[in-house]
């Protein structure tokens, strides 16, 4: 986290910064100049130059304080969306209240400096409000976001809310594997490159089951990261396959949603 890692970073600003000392800095300016370093040398994901747009942005459009990026002029100005927006940053403000306490990072903005920046915010908001909290930004704000993942905005704003549903029932170890959500994906090149087989002119699988999921984090997730996934899937499968007897495995993939050449979307 980056308050364990404070004392270094530090040390990396007052030896690079010509002149402005940590204790020359204001607080919001030290503060992004924190989160820019600690993603350029810590975090190995993010690379330099997304590290300082991201950090130069937040305080362009939004401010550090709650008060300024919870401004409801920051958001779309969609009259239709006007009451979702005031929920929503409603129940960012009640998160911020119940849960800043329960977090490091929370507490240490909150009693340092009085406030909570926007991305330390993350920490007290759950998955589903991050969600709802895309929904409701600003037509160049959803575009920055999808570009960091290189996806189309429409496209990632349809598949969130089935990642939230998802997740709400692995939080709450619900049954997941023959679940099917409300909200479908939209059709995807994988969908065709797989030539899942179609029934009515709709795909049998992975629209609303848990290879839609599998789908989803082909978008999401680095190459890398992707392959990793799917070798801990395969061998989940085949530990469960080693485990039944009384169905066959492909009966379960079935269930899930998973098209038997599932494996092949690793090498897509």
């Amino acid at each position: 986290a980056i308050i364990d890692k404070l004392s270094e970073i530090d040390e990396i600003i007052n030896e690079n910064s010509d002149g402005w000392p940590t204790n020359r800095l204001g607080k919001a300016e030290l503060t992004i100049m924190r989160l820019a370093v600690y993603e350029i040398r810590f975090d190995e994901e993010i690379t330099d130059g997304v590290a300082i747009n991201e950090a130069v942005e937040l305080s362009k459009k939004y401010g550090y304080k709650e008060k300024d990026y919870l401004n409801i002029n920051n958001f779309t100005n969609n009259k239709e969306k006007r009451r979702r927006v005031k929920d929503i940053i409603e129940k960012m403000k009640r998160q911020i209240r119940i849960n800043v306490s329960r977090h490091s990072a929370t507490m240490h903005y909150s009693k340092n400096y009085g406030y909570i920046p926007l991305w330390i915010l993350v920490k007290v908001l759950s998955f589903g409000i991050m969600c709802e909290l895309y929904t409701i930004l600003k037509d160049k704000d959803k575009e920055s976001v999808a570009e960091t993942f290189g996806i189309d905005p429409n496209l990632l704003e349809e598949m969130l809310p089935i990642l939230s549903n998802y997740r709400n029932l692995c939080a709450h170890e619900d049954i997941v594997f023959d679940h099917k959500t409300e909200r479908a994906i939209p059709d995807t090149e994988y969908h065709n490159k797989l030539k899942i087989f179609k029934m009515d002119d709709e795909y049998i699988y992975g629209k609303n089951d848990m290879f839609a999921v599998v789908i989803i984090f082909k978008y999401l997730l680095s190459k890398d990261n992707f392959r990793l996934m799917m070798k801990e899937l395969e061998y989940e499968i085949d530990k469960l396959d080693g485990r039944i007897d009384t169905i066959p495995i492909q009966k379960v993939l079935d269930y899930m949603g998973f098209p038997k050449n599932y494996l092949e979307i690793v090498e897509m």
